[in-house]
């Protein structure tokens, strides 16, 4: 487990300084592969660790991470002698996960033993500590490095010290961003990371050169990234201005000579999830399933190795979708578009062309009340139907989206459909009519979510490849009790939707989240909205910070239907 690597500065991921030679001349030989699309839960050590070696992920948070299942129980029970050597503190300020779940190890040795919060000891101290254990038929290993964490300059003795200011520049590496160069206070702090991480290399090899001969399995990724004057006079890592650079981390697998002839399937298992998006976060479910275990609370759709891995999960960091907000922006030179609203806040009741045409610099998501008109068979956008058509159809809404995405590559236009009048009469028709509305005009329809308080009606909608919300109509008005609880999720166990949603009140948010309610273990996914307020309060407020709550309905002064 490493620390604080960014893997934009290694050679292995095509950096153009020689950062990691040792990993570089693995993977020639066959026995090293690096995973190109990988990020971490968080920035920092103790949530990150928290997640990525339990079943802990976001979409489970309302169970702690210390009451699920950890990498250390499970590999004890699977009976091997496990040990967790560390190269970080074993008390620490910000939370002690890192620390606990060491302790659950046959073997625990940590070589900070003064608790002075930053090691002492450079990471070839691990080696020694390996060399001097008696090998047992069955071993787990847990090596938690202190990596390429700041100070820089402490990580690396001189023998290391490779690169300089002038490196930089003879490579035109030593720009900000592309207006500006670095000072010579941030060149200096730059290769001094980047002799940090080829040191790193040097640690890595030497630990794989200590199992080469075993039938070895061996994992290397860091608990997170760090920012190094990548785009701003900034460098290190917090989730208060989080990055991609503090999220974008190595994930490689080596396999020794022996493991690979004795078991010659992982190899295309590997080869077929290196360029896949993952989270580190389900890196416990990657891992059983590649090493072939099997336990309860593993999933399919989890392990980047398994047929059923679910590509489309949205990976969040820092609190934002990082494939739509953060892989395009922080590199400003390269992007094309991006809107002036993050990715979880859409506009409210967007039911007329204009207000679509005033806001598409702003908004990436819309929702629209529609109603279906049997009788014409088509969906009239509003909120109160008949007496309140202008004739609008939701196909012409749908046509000027797409114009609009010509312009907003990659980025596509999202619609939240609240179905007004859904009931038994109309919806195997509307459901076919709106599956023939996605293929005639090309919308994607997983770029739509379907809402109704009819949930029962719902299911048809979802089978399709719909995403589908139960809004929970009137419970404002409602006693919040524990009756009415047993209710939302008898209807969360029918199955027959993704969400449920309703209108933001203190109260009711409050009364969501100590409920507690799951769907397949998960906790449901909540859209809410709260129109009276503008995108600014609602970028406040602590639903906002709630990976739970997928989207926030925005409110926008002026006059509209």
């Amino acid at each position: 487990m490493g620390e604080s690597t960014q893997r934009n500065y290694m050679s292995l991921y095509n950096y153009s300084l020689e950062t990691t030679p040792n990993l570089n001349q693995l993977k020639m030989q066959g026995n090293l592969f690096e995973f190109k699309d990988v990020i971490a839960p968080h920035s920092h050590t103790n949530q990150a660790i928290s997640k990525i070696f339990t079943f802990s992920n976001y979409e489970n948070q309302s169970t702690p991470w210390f009451k699920q299942k950890n990498i250390v129980n499970i590999m004890k029970a699977a009976g091997y002698y496990t040990y967790w050597i560390s190269n970080q503190e074993s008390v620490s300020t910000p939370g002690n996960a890192p620390e606990a779940l060491a302790r659950l190890s046959n073997k625990t040795i940590f070589l900070d033993k003064i608790f002075t919060g930053i090691s002492l000891s450079r990471d070839e101290q691990i080696i020694k500590e390996l060399k001097q254990i008696p090998p047992k038929e069955k071993e787990f290993y847990i090596l938690h490095l202190q990596g390429t964490h700041m100070d820089y300059s402490r990580r690396y003795s001189n023998k290391f010290k490779k690169f300089n200011i002038n490196d930089l520049k003879n490579n035109n590496l030593d720009h900000l961003n592309k207006n500006k160069k670095l000072t010579t206070k941030q060149a200096k702090i730059k290769s001094h990371y980047l002799n940090a991480i080829y040191y790193n290399d040097y640690i890595i090899n030497e630990i794989i050169n200590h199992f080469k001969n075993e039938e070895t399995i061996i994992f290397y990724l860091s608990d997170h990234g760090d920012e190094v004057y990548d785009f701003r006079d900034f460098f290190g890592h917090t989730e208060t201005i989080g990055s991609r650079y503090m999220a974008e981390i190595p994930f490689i697998i080596y396999l020794s000579d022996k493991l690979k002839q004795k078991y010659p399937n992982i190899i295309s298992q590997i080869k077929k999830a290196q360029n896949l998006p993952f989270m580190s976060d389900d890196f416990l479910h990657a891992f059983l399933d590649i090493i072939g275990l099997t336990i309860n609370d593993f999933q399919k759709d989890r392990s980047l190795f398994s047929n059923n891995f679910n590509k489309e999960r949205v990976r969040i960091f820092a609190n934002k979708n990082y494939d739509e907000e953060l892989k395009l922006h922080n590199n400003l030179e390269k992007n094309k578009y991006f809107f002036k609203s993050p990715s979880k806040i859409w506009l409210h009741r967007t039911n007329e062309l204009k207000k679509i045409l005033d806001f598409e610099k702003k908004y990436q998501g819309f929702e629209v009340d529609v109603h279906y008109f049997s009788k014409e068979k088509y969906f009239d956008v509003g909120h109160d139907g008949e007496k309140d058509s202008i004739g609008l159809n939701l196909k012409d809404m749908l046509i000027v989206a797409l114009k609009r995405d010509k312009k907003t590559i990659p980025l596509q236009t999202k619609f939240w459909i609240d179905f007004k009048n859904l009931n038994t009469n109309n919806a195997h028709e509307s459901l076919l009519v709106l599956l023939n509305i996605c293929k005639e005009t090309g919308f994607n329809k997983k770029n739509l979510i379907i809402e109704s308080s009819n949930y029962t009606l719902l299911n048809i909608f979802k089978n399709k490849g719909f995403y589908t919300s139960y809004y929970l109509l009137n419970i404002e008005n409602m006693e919040l009790t524990e009756e009415l609880k047993n209710k939302i999720q008898e209807a969360i166990n029918s199955q027959n939707f993704n969400a449920i949603s309703f209108p933001y009140r203190e109260n009711i948010y409050h009364f969501i989240k100590e409920s507690k309610f799951k769907i397949n273990n998960q906790d449901i996914e909540i859209l809410t909205w709260n129109e009276s307020k503008d995108l600014l309060y609602n970028m406040s407020i602590k639903a906002f910070f709630d990976p739970q709550v997928k989207i926030i309905l925005s409110g926008e002064k002026g006059f509209y239907r």
